[in-house]
């Protein structure tokens, strides 16, 4: 199987993703991410491209991410198959545009590896 994304340029990444209505991140399902601090970068790479993403509940998400604001959550498989079979139902087109835009500024200002290099000289007194 060709793993999406694999030997693809960073510039064509970003083109390919900016032309997505929406990502679901899935998580995988031996692991309960619901409680813990552990989230992908991925979740940050996609609200940096403009995408609304569609991700499994997480308490450190909702710290970071307004539900319904800058993300969207699906709280168990069941919920999110319902969401998957009926869209329209549960994402209406200004919900989608309004958190693609709120979670892309979100994360440009906030959450970019300059950012995180800033937070980490600050930590290592550099």
């Amino acid at each position: 199987m060709q793993v999406p994304w694999t030997g693809i340029p960073v510039y064509e990444k970003a083109f390919a993703m900016n032309s997505l209505q929406a990502v679901v991140s899935l998580n995988k399902p031996t692991y309960d991410h619901s409680t813990t601090g552990c989230f992908s970068a991925r979740i940050y790479k996609i609200m940096a491209s403009g995408c609304p993403v569609l991700t499994s509940y997480g308490t450190e998400l909702v710290k970071e991410f307004k539900e319904n604001r800058s993300i969207l959550f699906y709280r168990n498989m069941d919920e999110l198959d319902s969401m998957l079979v009926d869209p329209i139902e549960y994402f209406k087109p200004e919900l989608l545009e309004n958190v693609a835009r709120n979670g892309k500024t979100l994360v440009l200002q906030n959450h970019t590896y300059a950012h995180r290099a800033i937070e980490l000289m600050e930590i290592l007194k550099l």
